[in-house]
């Protein structure tokens, strides 16, 4: 059986590969979301951090994590589908940082992505 980190480090390679044909830019900017997320996660909460990335436009590197960390996560993970607190809101904000984890790690070793990369404007990916 597999852990729980191994399944997160699958579907987060699986995701960080698929973006090995994009361009610079958004690979740039994918990796730069990869390490901002789980900062945003502790200093605002899971909720509003993925309601923020929720309302950036389809199709850019905001959507691409969501849906990556969704798949990582096996649940929903939609702002309205977070419980707004509780024990609930604690075991998927655990869980979604360790998965956010794996993200961050194969941003850094495949896309060549550091914490200092500057982030991509919305309106150039």
């Amino acid at each position: 059986m597999k852990s729980l980190d191994a399944h997160y480090a699958n579907i987060a390679l699986q995701s960080i590969q698929e973006l090995e044909k994009s361009d610079e830019a958004f690979k740039t900017s994918f990796g730069s979301l990869c390490h901002q997320f789980p900062s945003m996660v502790r200093l605002n909460g899971l909720r509003l951090t993925v309601a923020f990335y929720e309302s950036k436009k389809e199709n850019t590197a905001h959507a691409r994590y969501l849906a990556g960390l969704k798949a990582a996560l096996g649940v929903s993970i939609s702002a309205n589908d977070i419980p707004e607190r509780g024990a609930e809101y604690r075991r998927m904000t655990e869980q979604a940082l360790r998965a956010s984890i794996w993200f961050k790690r194969y941003a850094e070793a495949i896309l060549k992505c550091s914490p200092t990369s500057e982030p991509v404007r919305e309106g150039d990916v």
